[in-house]
């Protein structure tokens, strides 16, 4: 049996140097530079917060927000790999970028859902008045969507 090299020989092993500030800088201009909101947003709240890439994903909207929908300065959070809870902070240029993505976020499942309201009134609209409990509705059966081939 023939002998084959390390798939790691003659790579960098073991831990990386750390981002200096002058890496995070750039970073997060090539992210703001994209338009990639989600990814600048991960990004710098994993540089602010010091937590895993495991426990960043795991966050929900609910846990960095107050009742009000609006960002918060810390929140607690509890980590995968240790299990201890731990109280993280924000910085204000994470907050801001959060707030941002969040409002982009519940505009577009806005959009969504009146583009399906719109797509449903226009292809069945019949059954909307029905719903609606309108004397304009036609009393007839109810027709069925047709069926789109894939």
């Amino acid at each position: 049996m023939p002998k084959t090299s390390p798939w790691n020989k003659g790579k960098s092993v073991g831990q990386k140097a750390p981002f200096s500030p002058r890496d995070v800088q750039t970073i997060k201009q090539i992210l703001a530079n994209a338009g990639n909101l989600r990814d600048l947003a991960l990004f710098s709240m994993g540089i602010d917060t010091m937590l895993r890439g495991a426990d960043l994903l795991t966050l929900k909207v609910e846990d960095v927000t107050d009742h009000t929908g609006t960002v918060v300065e810390q929140f607690a959070v509890g980590q995968q790999k240790t299990g201890k809870g731990t109280v993280v902070a924000l910085l204000p240029y994470s907050r801001e970028v959060l707030t941002q993505c969040h409002q982009r976020t519940t505009f577009a499942a806005l959009l969504e859902d009146i583009q399906a309201h719109f797509e449903t009134l226009r292809q069945h609209p019949n059954l909307v008045l029905r719903q609606m409990g309108s004397p304009f509705a036609d009393q007839g059966p109810v027709a069925q969507p047709l069926a789109y081939a894939a």
